[in-house]
């Protein structure tokens, strides 16, 4: 039997925000179950996101390195290009 599997690379913000997600699902699913709900559906699902939530917690990270990330600061005011086309260029054949 063969199934598809994937691998996805996250920083640990993402990972984070990705547990804290699947936390609000699950705990929106066990208060509906509290309230009555035990249809299979449901309780399938409580115990599918239970799984994919620890698979996440637990999975190994791992270091890489990167290239630094210079943000470029921007540019505003006149020298900006912009404020009625000052420091633009008219377009041309050669510009555009």
């Amino acid at each position: 039997m063969k199934i598809q599997v994937y691998t996805l690379r996250i920083d640990g913000r993402s990972k984070n925000i990705i547990l804290s997600a699947l936390s609000d699902l699950q705990q929106r699913i066990e208060s509906s179950i509290s309230n009555g709900t035990t249809d299979e559906g449901t309780l399938s699902s409580y115990d599918e996101i239970g799984q994919v939530r620890r698979a996440i917690a637990l999975a190994p990270g791992e270091e890489i390195e990167i290239e630094s990330q210079e943000v470029e600061e921007p540019v505003v005011g006149p020298e900006a290009g912009i404020n009625g086309g000052h420091g633009v260029d008219a377009p041309t054949e050669e510009n555009v």
